[in-house]
């Protein structure tokens, strides 16, 4: 494989982490999808100043296009931490569905405390 396809495909996976589109990506570095997408697929040599333009956008160093990065490229959220919109929006419903989970069992915490001091109390009653 030649090294423009690597550093593309390395450009795509972080691009694909984020959940960025290759229109998203276009439109932030002011070209065409078309282009892009060369860029990515290794067809196109892009210059220096693009690739630190793309590094920018997608919030990493430009040096992680061109280190060997297997470990990233299999799954970049070990190393780096990436959460894609759909993880951010799964956790934001485990989070809502646990906080109205705790409501219901702090509101239901008094009642059943009181129950059981109630029943101690009726215990006591009957030892005497």
């Amino acid at each position: 494989m030649s090294e423009l396809k690597k550093i593309g495909g390395r450009i795509k996976k972080i691009r694909l982490n984020k959940d960025y589109t290759l229109g998203n990506m276009a439109e932030e570095l002011q070209m065409t999808t078309s282009a892009y997408r060369k860029i990515e697929a290794g067809i196109t040599n892009a210059p220096t100043l693009r690739l630190l333009n793309i590094a920018a956008v997608l919030d990493v160093n430009v040096t992680d296009f061109f280190e060997d990065m297997h470990a990233m490229v299999a799954d970049p959220k070990e190393k780096f931490g990436y959460a894609t919109k759909d993880d951010v929006e799964r956790i934001t419903k485990m989070v809502q569905q646990l906080m109205k989970d705790f409501e219901k069992f702090r509101e239901a915490l008094p009642e059943k405390m009181g129950a059981k001091k109630q029943g101690r109390q009726a215990a006591r009653n009957k030892n005497k």
